[in-house]
């Protein structure tokens, strides 16, 4: 069975498998001023991620952490180009 490696073109940016698992490493300022590594569970299919709450990373959004948030803020163009209508539904008795 052929296994994934680093290089794999497939794999999001920054993502690499330890251990069997796909993961990606960030590099996080902690509160005294010195850098910590975390390790974050990533998936390469949306609804796994929302079901299990880990990271995702979207074509044109970039990350999405735990399945559900935006890591950075869309610039204003992709929002101002967005022309998806909210659905009014009715609010339940």
């Amino acid at each position: 069975m052929a296994t994934k490696t680093d290089t794999d073109p497939g794999l999001p940016p920054g993502c690499e498998y330890k251990d069997g698992v796909l993961v990606r490493v960030l590099k996080i300022g902690v509160a005294d001023g010195s850098i910590r590594e975390q390790v974050r569970r990533v998936t390469l299919d949306w609804d796994e991620a929302r079901k299990l709450k880990i990271d995702f990373h979207h074509p044109e959004f970039g990350w999405i952490r735990g399945g559900s948030k935006l890591e950075r803020d869309r610039p204003s163009e992709s929002i101002m180009a967005d022309t998806s209508v909210p659905l009014l539904t009715d609010r339940p008795e």
